[in-house]
């Protein structure tokens, strides 16, 4: 960690004199008109927490705010040349921390075989209520508008004697211009991965914020972390504190509190950081007031405290800001867009457009979309446009998993509406139609017609009233044992005990240490849960002690809040979004991995075209996960003998599904339900090209030498052929 030293922070307006005199600075927090000696001129300093103008005696006088005003002029921005692939680069001219400041700005040709050196700014822009004005130019009087957050950090981030060369969105491009706007976001992730160096800043220092940074720079220095498995592990294992599974971290209340106020900051929960602190280089480094550390040291320690228990008193607040923007510290190799939605919900932003073009930078280019940022669309324009090209271009319908019904006018209910924040977490565990190929195409009047499955209907729903995050994670108790009261699965003794298998696995959407290869820290074991779960549920006294599980419990919160239990008219159990009801449809749909609810739509509200008579229309309500269909039965009916579906480990590419044959220990990548490959289908060899084994099997069309990683067996026109019967649904 580094550290400058300190001095309140002053923006300057700077007329220059014809005697050479300085200027003047004050630093008592109110403005000055100060008048030159040779002409009168009035020199104005604007300091950083006060931008008014004021006469020479500290009264408001319009006549000098008029005389002052006609000596600025906006700075005309000159248009970029786009086929010379130009950007803007700001020089921040040196300076003391407390003098004025003063910038210019100059066009540079940007491409990936561009040899120029800058540094890229990521911060909050903050309010646009009371700007303030910095210089363009060595001298003169042409000024651009900043936003108070930028001002203020402006100072810290300028050497006192060399200029330094950056990149800030809000001054170097051109606000007022939508066109170079678009055609600017689009450059924003070659940018910041080309910076030399992203600088992160979180504001002035506070009174513990130097405290945060240094237990944060300590924490790290303790760990390694990989981040494909998401695992930590001590530098050393001495048995201590640091060391030692489950045990809280050796920080003070005053440090626990410290680290809070730090990550409560607004830089954490803005929707563009994501992208402009994933893409830096790992020289990035986070700034906060004159305190320095760098950004890979505070994604560490932040995921090393994630993972470690902290004090109950701090217990809500911790883990509901922490929830929140985890995001922002679990980087990852690959990014996919319904993941980066799910990461940025919590995410702050003041053009709901930026909830897709705002991660659309972290996408690779097999994982692009075809999107281009267009601001003159309507926000629901941008909505259905990203949602259909989603499953255009991966043809799978995963985006619909990212839906919780809205009701919003003007949007489909296939598309989600990003600015809702989704209560409910995903699903990570599911496979409820393989990997097969969604089998789509669009209708009239936004129409999404896709291919299916029916299960069966919702007969008893009960929503859960579990708060985000719980303080008391044993008050689960009394709030399971009612939504199971009143579902009926406690009518019985035998009633409960028939249930608990299948609830086990609902309530912890089936994510066992038994499912995965190897075994996580800190899973969940199957039988264990079993037996607890039976105790819990077959116990009519409301006994809490001796239930003691914290990772059953906080299993239960993360994957039932927002929520609702169900039980279908043929008895399947499962977990469904808050909003569904009595009526509503369990579907499994090609193309998706978790099971789907749908609504049918009453032909009276439908809007024209009217449907044919004997064709139902439906609404998408939401994923679910649901007992008995989460491994594609519901399209090969159940595995054979006693195979079962897992999540293995690959070195470098992560967790793919595999299946596992528990009499002979036996793991085979494919699903032993699927016969023989259609021609002209083979599958590839189980090594990629670097030797290294795939996470999933893949498969070559040799007629067309087309690659996939969904299984040609399982589209739409094999299936039929096969017997399975499959429905066509409406989505509007």
């Amino acid at each position: 960690m580094q550290r400058r030293n300190s001095a309140s922070a002053q923006i300057a307006v700077n007329h220059d004199t014809n005697d050479g005199e300085g200027l003047r600075t004050e630093s008592n927090g109110h403005a000055a008109l100060l008048l030159s000696a040779g002409d009168q001129r009035p020199l104005v300093i604007l300091p950083a927490d006060d931008l008014q103008e004021a006469s020479v005696d500290g009264s408001t006088d319009p006549m000098a705010q008029q005389e002052t005003a006609i000596l600025r002029e906006p700075y005309q921005y000159q248009p970029l040349n786009s086929e010379a692939r130009e950007i803007r680069l700001l020089t921040l001219l040196p300076g003391s921390l407390d003098s004025e400041i003063r910038i210019t700005l100059k066009p540079a040709t940007f491409t990936n075989d561009t040899d120029i050196s800058f540094e890229a700014l990521s911060y909050t822009w903050g309010s646009p209520e009371d700007p303030a004005d910095i210089f363009v130019g060595e001298n003169g009087y042409a000024t651009i508008q900043v936003t108070r957050n930028l001002a203020e950090a402006l100072p810290y981030l300028r050497y006192p004697d060399k200029p330094r060369v950056l990149w800030i969105d809000a001054i170097c491009v051109n606000q007022q211009d939508m066109d170079e706007r678009s055609s600017q976001v689009k450059r924003m992730a070659n940018i910041y991965s080309h910076a030399t160096r992203v600088l992160i800043w979180l504001g002035p220092e506070s009174d513990d914020s130097s405290m945060a940074i240094n237990s944060l720079d300590r924490i790290a220095s303790k760990y390694h972390v990989n981040w494909i498995t998401w695992e930590i592990e001590p530098v050393t294992k001495d048995g201590s504190w640091w060391a030692t599974p489950g045990e809280m971290l050796p920080l003070s209340d005053e440090q626990f509190w410290s680290i809070l106020n730090l990550i409560s900051r607004d830089w954490f929960e803005r929707l563009w950081i994501l992208q402009e602190a994933h893409l830096a280089n790992r020289d990035a480094l986070v700034v906060c007031g004159a305190d320095t550390i760098l950004w890979n040291s505070v994604r560490k320690a932040m995921f090393c405290i994630r993972k470690k228990p902290y004090p109950s008193y701090i217990y809500a607040e911790f883990s509901e800001r922490l929830g929140h923007i985890l995001g922002v510290f679990l980087q990852k190799d690959v990014y996919r867009f319904c993941a980066l939605i799910d990461d940025t919900r919590f995410c702050k932003y003041t053009d709901p457009r930026d909830r897709v073009y705002g991660v659309l930078g972290l996408l690779d280019e097999k994982n692009q979309l075809g999107i281009e940022p267009d601001y003159t669309k309507t926000v629901n324009e941008v909505y259905q446009d990203a949602a259909w090209k989603h499953i255009e271009s991966t043809d799978t319908l995963e985006i619909l998993c990212k839906v919780e019904y809205h009701g919003t006018e003007g949007l489909p209910s296939w598309a989600p509406d990003l600015r809702r924040t989704r209560k409910a977490n995903p699903f990570s565990l599911c496979n409820a139609s393989g990997h097969s190929l969604a089998d789509y195409c669009d209708g009239p009047g936004g129409i999404l017609q896709v291919a299916g499955i029916p299960v069966s209907k919702i007969s008893r729903v009960e929503p859960f009233d579990f708060a985000e995050f719980e303080t008391d994670k044993l008050s689960v108790i009394p709030k399971l044992r009612l939504v199971a009261g009143k579902l009926g699965l406690l009518d019985s003794l035998l009633t409960c005990l028939k249930s608990i298998p299948a609830l086990c696995e609902v309530l912890c959407a089936n994510d066992f240490t038994c499912r995965r290869i190897p075994r996580r820290d800190g899973s969940l074991d199957l039988l264990s849960t079993e037996q607890l779960l039976r105790r819990i549920l077959g116990s009519k006294q409301d006994m809490r002690e001796g239930y003691r599980n914290e990772r059953f419990f906080a299993k239960v919160q993360t994957h039932c809040y927002g929520r609702s239990l169900f039980i279908t008219e043929d008895g399947h159990i499962g977990l469904a979004p808050e909003a569904t009801q009595h009526g509503d449809l369990v579907t499994v749909l090609l193309g998706c991995d978790s099971a789907m609810i749908l609504r049918p739509v009453p032909t009276t509200t439908v809007a024209e075209p009217p449907p044919p008579p004997s064709k139902q229309r439906y609404n998408v309500v939401g994923e679910s996960y649901c007992h008995g269909i989460m491994n594609n039965e519901a399209i090969l009916g159940p595995l054979p003998g006693l195979f079962d579906v897992i999540k293995q480990y690959t070195p470098k590419k992560g967790f793919g599904t595999k299946y596992l044959d528990r009499e002979t220990g036996e793991i085979i990548p494919e699903d032993p339900r699927l016969g023989a490959l259609p021609v002209p289908w083979k599958r590839l060899p189980f090594e990629d090209d670097d030797g290294a084994e795939r996470e999933f099997p893949m498969y070559v069309n040799e007629e067309t030498g087309r690659r996939t990683g969904n299984d040609p067996r399982l589209k739409a026109g094999n299936l039929l052929g096969v017997g399975v019967r499959l429905e066509i649904f409406d989505f509007v």
